[in-house]
This record gives C-alpha cells, structure tokens and sequence, in this order.
C-alpha cells in the first residue's frame, strides 16, 4: 500500500510538472496568480522549481509577468530556505 501511495505521488508530480512545463505563457501567468505558492513548494519536485525560477534556455522566468514574477521569487525564497 505505500509503495502504491508513493506512486501515485510521484505520478502527481509529474502532471504538476508537466502541466506548468507545457503552459503557454498566459496560462503560466494566469497559474501564478491564482494558486496557492506555497503549497507549490510543497509538493513540487525540486526539477519543476529550478524551471520556473532561473533565467536560461529551457526555464520559463522570461516568460511571466512581473506579477507573477514576484510569486517566482517568493516561491524561489520559500524554496532555499
């Protein structure tokens, strides 16, 4: 049962991952604002973070608002500490 409980977990992060991987960059704003950031950080893989709060090739920083901006560096402070 806790095997299947893990997978299921692991499943769900994975859709977490690919959900914000695959947003275009309105749906990616719209998502920063109305979700809850710190249970973002919660339950997101380590990978899915690193995505949405470093600048780079493959990381979606450019892409948000500064709105949502200000929710990556707050979900980037949460996230280090």
């Amino acid at each position: 049962m806790f095997e299947r409980a893990l997978n299921s977990r692991g499943v769900k992060l994975r859709a977490i991952h690919e959900v914000l991987m695959g947003a275009s960059s309105d749906e990616l704003n719209y998502i920063f604002q109305t979700i809850n950031c710190a249970a973002l950080v919660e339950v997101a893989w380590d990978e899915t973070m690193v995505m949405l709060t470093r600048p780079g090739p493959r990381e979606r920083l450019a892409e948000l608002s500064i709105y949502s901006r200000s929710a990556a560096a707050l979900l980037t402070h949460m996230h280090t500490s």
